[in-house]
């Protein structure tokens, strides 16, 4: 009877601990990126960046006016060394940005793009005329030193 009792207990708290998690699941907010976001890192003057489709689970606004956003990421291939924080409240955030034009033409120019990516980059609603004569003529120097 006594082991009726404590498995019943742990059936109920098994049941609220599965609806406490669905509801926070269906509570939470995403924004997929219509757009590539540029990511950088304080130390580093390069920038990388997310891809259009990525899903971006809001967390937290910050009080300087930032929002803090989760990105869960498939690792594939070797295991990843792992280490335990040293304080459980240390986060090394990245940061992100929408493109600016400027930055287009330097994304041609650091990272390599295959015809279908240059198509999209120099079809873009967000290159102007100007900046897209730019990195063809770049990919011209390119191709003549490099050939």
């Amino acid at each position: 009877m006594k082991f009726q009792k404590l498995y019943a207990i742990a059936l109920a708290i098994l049941f609220i601990s599965l609806i406490i998690g669905c509801s926070n699941m269906l509570n939470k907010k995403v924004h997929v990126l219509q757009h590539p976001l540029r990511v950088a890192s304080e130390n580093q003057n390069q920038y990388y960046m997310l891809p259009k489709g990525a899903a971006l689970y809001y967390d937290d606004s910050l009080p300087e006016g930032a929002d803090r956003f989760y990105v869960y990421i498939n690792i594939e291939g070797s295991p990843l060394e792992l280490k335990n924080l040293e304080r459980s409240d240390l986060i090394i955030p990245l940061t992100a940005y929408p493109f600016e034009d400027k930055d287009i033409v330097n994304l041609v120019k650091d990272y390599p793009v295959n015809k279908k990516d240059l198509s999209k980059i120099l079809n873009s609603e967000f290159l102007s005329k100007d900046d897209a004569q730019e990195i063809i003529n770049y990919l011209q120097q390119y191709i003549e030193v490099h050939d």
